[in-house]
């Protein structure tokens, strides 16, 4: 019997009958009252009585992510992450499990499409990143309660990527570049801080009155999370 007490402590109807979710209050106190009321749904809808208020249809894939990404991904995603989850809906998940509803999405359909991905030479890592989508996208529709649970989702064991890092020479003539002396300067200061490119875009410059005078500096105080000593301001 699928009656559940909603956070109120009412008790609730909420099963699906060909493709759609029925969800009504029950009336009465107790849970047997509740198992009747959904015996008697159920046998309306089996002799094909269909103005049951509360219907809700399990939308397909394409539409749920469409409004996903207009809805959640725009609100809690900075840009750029909004754009790699466009991306991996628009050219993968969407092509492959579109047509689907949501509740159709099984273990056994995940499975199939990491096999295809893998064959068409997607490393394990590219293609964690389309399980975490699709993932955090059905995740989003059992809170919105369209589908009861997400499917499991084994994603793939990868090995750590091995980290290359410049000599000193190749550094020296990274350095030596004066083409474009404002990315030289990022390179030099990427270089002594292993700052991430994020963090280096994140900097700014600011005006800091010394001793000798009024200097533009490039803030590194003003990056959250980072805390340098004073002599660590570079001149501009």
């Amino acid at each position: 019997m699928a009656v559940r007490k909603d956070s109120r402590g009412n008790y609730v109807v909420d099963f699906r009958f060909e493709g759609f979710r029925h969800r009504k209050a029950a009336p009465g106190r107790t849970k047997a009252e509740a198992e009747a009321y959904e015996t008697l749904l159920r046998g309306r809808l089996l002799r094909g009585e269909k103005s049951i208020p509360d219907l809700i249809e399990v939308p397909r894939f394409t539409e749920y992510a469409a409004s996903w990404l207009a809805g959640y991904v725009r609100a809690n995603n900075k840009p750029s992450v909004r754009q790699t989850k466009e991306g991996i809906l628009r050219n993968h998940l969407v092509p492959t499990f579109g047509r689907r509803r949501l509740d159709a999405i099984k273990p056994r359909n995940i499975e199939r499409y990491k096999a295809q991905k893998l064959r068409q030479g997607f490393s394990p890592k590219t293609l964690n990143n389309h399980l975490g989508v699709l993932h955090k996208l059905l995740a989003c529709a059992v809170d919105d309660e369209i589908i009861e649970r997400v499917p499991r989702t084994k994603f793939i064991k990868t090995q750590p990527a091995e980290i290359r890092y410049l000599s000193s020479r190749e550094c020296e003539l990274l350095l030596s570049d004066s083409e474009a002396p404002l990315w030289n300067r990022m390179a030099m200061v990427g270089l002594y801080t292993g700052m991430r490119i994020g963090e280096l875009f994140a900097l700014h410059w600011v005006l800091k009155t010394t001793p000798s005078g009024t200097r533009k500096l490039i803030d590194f105080k003003g990056l959250a999370g980072w805390v340098y000593p004073d002599e660590w301001w570079i001149w501009g």
